[in-house]
């Protein structure tokens, strides 16, 4: 009886040490599974700059700052869908409602602009919508976000040293937003049925060259009090520089410039960017601005001024319109070149393609002649 006691008593002192070994484990084993998970809730994204940033692998709520077209961008990357935009700026909501994209995507004007004080951005109230991830150009709100806890993934800009490319801007944001999103897009298709059109521009050109460069003015502002042209970082460079044309813009030490200097430029042609609500005809009868006497200088003359589209976003910077841009800048340039290409016909193929909507003539028209409405409110 007495070893059997002993017996007993020594295996439940055994099976006890085991017990609490296990007990003693279990909080190890639960800290790992909790690391693991959260490791398992983010994801990597490499900006353009080669910066690696964290982001949520569930992304639900997404503010978009920068650059201006970047939220109609990654409207049409979602095939529409704008439930998880949270937040854009007021300009990007402004230039939503008077263009084609309302009829694409007519839920974006509901998106939220309210975090912008008179075009001022008050990261307070960005910070209470509580983004997953914010979408930026300007590189000084990337600190204080994520300071606040919320990845913070930048956009590819000219002026923030990128390529001055539409094309090239457009395929890098897509990029991002793959990256981010974990997703691909039929949306990213455009990139190369952009590269063809370029590649069929270029070879027009090369074969029939100008005897001297076309000396082109952008005019991206235009007040009573301001003229500005489009300078050495902007996307200028690239419109010029497809057509073998001089962007006069990027001679200016700054971005404002006067008549003076324009007379003493004499462009051969002027493109009136949307930023703008100014038209070609504005400067043809000399209702531009107070004092400003357009009457002598060449490209008026000549009735060589023109305003850039606007579809899905302005044409000017990067959009997912951009190939329909490059033939659209092409045939006005140089009429001589593209005279086959119908921009009609083009635009809408190209909408029904990639947006698989239906245009009418009337749409068409409001795409080549946009709205005043439209123009930038904020700079």
């Amino acid at each position: 009886m007495k070893k059997l006691l002993i017996t007993v008593l020594f295996f439940s002192i055994v099976l006890g040490g085991v017990y609490g070994a296990g007990k003693k484990d279990e909080p190890a084993k639960t800290a790992g599974t909790a690391a693991m998970s959260a490791a398992a809730r983010t994801h990597t994204v490499v900006d353009f700059k080669g910066n690696s940033v964290e982001v949520p692998n569930k992304i639900e709520r997404i503010v978009v700052l920068g650059p201006l077209p970047a939220p109609t961008v990654l409207t049409v990357f979602q095939q529409g869908k704008t439930d998880n935009i949270v937040g854009v700026s007021p300009d990007s909501v402004n230039g939503a409602k008077y263009s084609i994209f309302s009829k694409y995507a007519p839920d974006f004007q509901n998106i939220s602009s309210a975090f912008y004080t008179g075009g001022k951005l008050n990261l307070e109230e960005l910070i209470k919508l509580k983004p997953d991830v914010v979408f930026y150009m300007d590189a000084s709100v990337a600190a204080p976000l994520r300071q606040a806890g919320i990845a913070a993934v930048a956009l590819a800009h000219p002026s923030t040293g990128w390529d001055a490319s539409p094309l090239v801007t457009l395929k890098s944001w897509m990029d991002t937003m793959a990256q981010t999103l974990q997703m691909e897009s039929p949306a990213q298709q455009i990139i190369a049925y952009g590269e063809q059109v370029e590649k069929e521009i270029k070879a027009r050109i090369e074969k029939h060259p100008l005897p001297s460069p076309n000396k082109i003015l952008f005019i991206s502002k235009y007040s009573d009090t301001t003229i500005a042209s489009a300078g050495k970082k902007s996307f200028g460079q690239y419109w010029a520089n497809l057509l073998g044309g001089i962007n006069l813009g990027g001679k200016a030490t700054q971005g404002a410039i006067n008549m003076e200097q324009i007379y003493e430029w004499q462009p051969d042609q002027v493109f009136i960017l949307t930023f703008s609500d100014k038209t070609p005809d504005n400067l043809y009868n000399n209702t531009a601005a107070p004092g400003h006497d357009w009457s002598g200088i060449n490209a008026v003359k000549n009735r060589q001024v023109f305003k850039f589209p606007f579809g899905m976003h302005r044409w000017w910077p990067p959009t997912t319109d951009t190939p329909l841009a490059m033939w659209w800048f092409a045939k006005t340039a140089r009429p001589d070149l593209f005279s086959d290409i119908d921009m009609n016909q083009k635009i809408k193929e190209y909408y029904k393609q990639f947006y698989n909507m239906t245009l009418t003539d009337a749409d068409v028209e409001w795409i080549l002649h946009p709205r005043a409405e439209a123009k930038r409110q904020y700079f």
